[in-house]
């Protein structure tokens, strides 16, 4: 799609693919995740599991 010149849709996308591989690693760590779409706020919850690295979070 990028190379297409579809760009809203492979960052629409790629957003996606972040948020439920974030949320499927707290639900097989923790068990439950907060109900967002924020992949930063994902991340944070993350890190009580995995090293995530800081640039990731700003």
């Amino acid at each position: 799609m990028y190379r297409a010149g579809r760009f809203a849709k492979a960052c629409f996308l790629a957003q996606q693919a972040a948020e439920k591989a974030l949320k499927a690693l707290l639900i097989k760590r923790g068990g439950v995740y907060e109900r967002t779409h924020s992949v930063v706020t994902l991340l944070e919850r993350a890190e009580a599991y995995v090293d995530v690295p800081a640039e990731l979070l700003t």
